[in-house]
């Protein structure tokens, strides 16, 4: 029970931080909650058979952090493809 509420709550604290702070200053602390949303993303892809796929509670969180995996994806993106643009210039 403890594994399936750490995999499937997302705390306000959770998705401001990943969709606010800035990546370049805590970097290994963005990356730590970008590996946590990515076992939180696994866990409600492929859950396991006593929770089952059709769980009234990850029917209804799996579309909130499939929300949340979009816009950190973006966010790394956009922060990635400054990076290489900073490269460029001389």
């Amino acid at each position: 029970m403890d594994n399936y509420l750490d995999s499937t709550l997302l705390t306000k604290e959770f998705t401001e931080s990943l969709c606010t702070t800035d990546i370049e200053a805590n970097t290994q602390e963005y990356l730590f909650k970008v590996e946590k949303l990515n076992e939180m993303v696994f866990y409600v892809s492929n859950p396991p058979t006593a929770v089952g796929q059709h769980s009234k509670s990850l029917l209804d969180i799996r579309p909130e952090i499939e929300k949340l995996k979009h816009k950190v994806s973006s966010r790394c993106f956009k922060f990635i493809l400054s990076k290489m643009n900073n490269l460029r210039k001389p």
